[in-house]
């Protein structure tokens, strides 16, 4: 993993930054084993290699931060606001779409024809800093973050269009779309 990498935090209220993580991590090597500190997140890591150590570290820090409720977490926050550059509305919405279009589902017509299709290539996304509106198919939902809206849109999809044995009342309009949409393989 390149020390210079730029990841994309999404802090749930404040917005979305993007910010260079490892370049807050110290590399020595001891003894032949590459030690990495994070001193302003309280983090350190060895391995064989600055990859394995990065890993390791990105790796306690997803531990840490796992309760945005907790102190590590507003730690954490005050790091991402401090060496990152918070994105624009437009920006973050840009990006949250360019990462849901890309997801594709299978969806099975028969037992013999299932297609694969790109389930949010047309997503419509709206970010206002504190909310985040996702819309497909004539549905909406929205969340202070993207797992929170992504998960209302999910349950609005599954409602409308059901699945085979359980359709939905948009299970053939569904359908067809996917006919259109998707790239048919076998079972």
């Amino acid at each position: 993993m390149d020390r210079g990498h730029e990841f994309t935090i999404d802090l749930p209220g404040d917005g979305m930054y993007d910010v260079k993580l490892l370049e807050g991590v110290h590399l020595e090597t001891v003894a032949g084993t590459v030690v990495g500190r994070w001193p302003a997140l309280d983090l350190e890591a060895d391995g064989d290699t600055e990859d394995a150590v990065y890993e390791k570290v990105l790796g306690g820090l997803q531990h840490k931060i796992a309760d945005p409720a907790s102190p590590e977490f507003a730690a954490f926050g005050a790091y991402v606001r401090e060496h990152g550059t918070r994105l624009t509305d437009e920006q973050a919405a840009a990006h949250i779409r360019a990462q849901l279009s890309a997801r594709t589902i299978r969806w099975p017509v028969t037992d013999d024809e299932q297609f694969t299709v790109p389930i949010f290539q047309d997503i419509e996304v709206h970010h206002d800093g504190a909310t985040i509106t996702l819309s497909a198919f004539g549905l909406s939902s929205s969340g202070q973050h993207v797992r929170g809206a992504l998960a209302g849109l999910n349950s609005a999809l599954n409602d409308a269009f059901g699945e085979r044995d359980a359709k939905g009342p948009r299970y053939d309009e569904f359908t067809d779309w996917v006919r259109t949409h998707g790239e048919i393989g076998r079972a």
